[in-house]
């Protein structure tokens, strides 16, 4: 690939990806939607599925149902709670937390879906901040 096409689309994906980011007006919009985004379950599923798994979680999970409750979960970690401010960092523990949710075997069902809690948690989130 051209090195000029590679930094158009590198320019062009920032502008489209990163757009959502800024859309909001401070910081806790910006957490919610990096803590919303279910990255492996994202590759599986378009958002209007991950729209639905996150409203059949909200169901069987009302004690979960609050924007402010799923933040607190997810921000929570085995190490303590996730102070990072920057996005890529954020996705990353995000990533790790759900497979050391397999690994615990912390998984649920929705939809038939077998899920990490913290990936049903990122797309009830998801959901709610809709």
């Amino acid at each position: 690939m051209k090195r000029r096409t590679f930094l158009s689309l590198g320019a062009a994906s920032v502008a489209v990806l990163g757009t959502p980011w800024f859309s909001g007006c401070g910081r806790n919009n910006a957490l919610h939607q990096a803590l919303a985004k279910p990255q492996m379950l994202a590759h599986l599923c378009d958002e209007s599925g991950i729209i639905e798994i996150g409203k059949a979680y909200v169901s069987q999970a009302p004690d979960e149902s609050r924007i402010e409750k799923l933040t607190e979960l997810l921000q929570t970690a085995t190490s303590g709670s996730i102070t990072s401010s920057k996005l890529s960092e954020i996705d990353l523990l995000m990533i790790e937390k759900s497979e050391e949710d397999f690994q615990k075997n912390n998984t649920v069902i929705v939809n038939g879906w077998v899920l990490s809690e913290t990936e049903a948690r990122q797309c009830a989130l998801y959901f709610l901040i809709q």
